[in-house]
């Protein structure tokens, strides 16, 4: 007899039970909590592309070293989301999600003290590991613990995070920045480490990893907590599934094979061009003769243009996930064509900040949309190859930036990053499965 005959429930289960389950304040304060923490861990993100330019002076790095730099970081991130997710398919997200903090926190102390460019590589390297472990848990979590209605639109919001904690980043730096120099960033980040370590003790294992393991027991006791009130909380006659093994090839078998392949192209391609333009926004107006200051206020700017686009995001409950993904990321090519033409720093404003909205609408539809592609016992393994495929990106992208300066201008460079948008968008189109109100099973 196969284990998935096995589990044979005389009553709901208990994941129908958690996707019907009513929205409470427990769950209001988990997605609070969730969403802490990545804010916490995109501003660690975040922090290099704001002081790339003064650490870029210090070690004296020419733009080819500064851009390798940024993707010593993103390597760091591709590994960790891709082991992260196997290990919390194995051992539980939470203690994954903790550790992550650990890593990038202990990370972010060590570069604030780095004097010498070997220790500094080695810091940043793992923080990116810890920081791209912390991402695909956070959404996984959010996605398992909180009932079907409003789902993707709390995970669309959560990374809302990642364009917050660039505004925070940049409204920090024009503070400290001129006081305390580019180190006192990374001295924040380590409090910022210990401060959601602590807070995230809150958070629960997820209910159906436990059901995935066999442990129905401890699955009831968080549904409990989930929603105490809730007469469908109980899961009497009901059965355990047994514990099924978590194998990294399952995602490429008949079943799962498509939606890996699109996971990972479109996460690829969207993230090339996100991290290109992130990482090298600020820099690029500076040596276009706008002051650090006035490029620090165009990114806080962008930023909240990227904020209101992740909370727009949230439409992909009413619209579907694929047309809002679909739609914004093809809108946000023409802006990365715009804001590469752009010489003033009024301009720069205006374009770039179409740019983020839109991609951000983009970015935080496939926030949501993939882990809902596959199954609990693989689904953190699938969030964290296509978050892991966006870290190689993401490592590519920088180092595109100065190749290209040296061969032309900034506007080819962003019509690549726009095909890049566009790419994303046709495998999306073509590969991809609505999901709206389910979560692979």
């Amino acid at each position: 007899m196969s284990e998935a005959s096995q589990w044979k429930p005389t009553s709901a289960s208990l994941a129908d039970r958690i996707d019907t389950a009513s929205a409470t304040s427990f769950h209001r304060l988990l997605f609070l909590i969730l969403l802490g923490a990545v804010v916490a861990d995109a501003m660690a993100n975040s922090v290099l592309g704001v002081v790339l330019a003064p650490l870029a002076g210090e070690f004296q790095l020419s733009n080819t070293l500064a851009g390798a730099l940024a993707s010593v970081k993103f390597a760091g991130m591709a590994l960790g989301g891709s082991v992260a997710g196997l290990v919390s398919d194995r051992l539980g997200r939470r203690p994954v999600f903790g550790a992550s903090m650990v890593v990038w926190g202990a990370a972010a102390l060590v570069t604030s003290v780095s004097h010498s460019l070997p220790l500094l590589i080695g810091s940043l390297f793992i923080g990116g590991f810890g920081m791209g472990a912390e991402l695909p848990i956070a959404v996984t979590l959010l996605l398992e613990l909180l009932p079907a209605r409003g789902r993707g639109r709390h995970a669309a919001w959560l990374q809302a995070g990642a364009p917050a904690s660039t505004a925070l980043v940049a409204a920090i730096a024009l503070v400290l920045m001129p006081v305390f120099g580019w180190r006192s960033l990374y001295a924040v980040l380590t409090v910022l480490a210990v401060g959601t370590f602590l807070i995230r003790r809150t958070v629960p294992e997820s209910p159906r990893w436990h059901l995935a393991r066999g442990e129905l027991t401890k699955a009831r006791e968080v549904l409990r907590r989930l929603s105490p009130g809730d007469s469908g909380s109980s899961t009497g006659g009901m059965q355990a599934e047994l514990a099924r093994p978590v194998r990294y090839r399952e995602l490429f078998i008949r079943r799962y094979r498509r939606a890996t392949l699109m996971t990972f192209g479109s996460w690829f391609c969207m993230m090339t061009a996100t991290y290109g333009i992130v990482t090298w926004a600020a820099k690029i107006l500076v040596d276009r003769g706008i002051s650090i200051t006035a490029s620090l206020t165009v990114v806080l700017g962008i930023s909240i243009a990227g904020i209101a686009g992740s909370l727009c995001g949230g439409s992909i409950d009413r619209w579907g996930r694929k047309p809002v993904i679909v739609a914004a990321a093809l809108i946000t090519a023409p802006c990365c064509l715009l804001y590469g033409d752009t010489s003033d720093q009024f301009s720069a404003m205006l374009a770039g900040a179409a740019m983020n909205f839109c991609g951000n609408i983009a970015a935080a539809g496939l926030y949501a949309y993939t882990p809902e592609l596959f199954p609990t016992h693989i689904r953190a393994a699938g969030a964290g190859i296509g978050f892991g495929a966006g870290r190689c990106g993401a490592i590519i992208g920088p180092m595109v930036v100065p190749v290209m300066l040296a061969l032309t201008t900034t506007g080819p460079v962003f019509a690549i990053f726009g095909g890049g948008f566009v790419l994303a968008a046709v495998l999306v189109a073509l590969l991809g499965t609505e999901t709206r109100g389910n979560l692979t099973d």
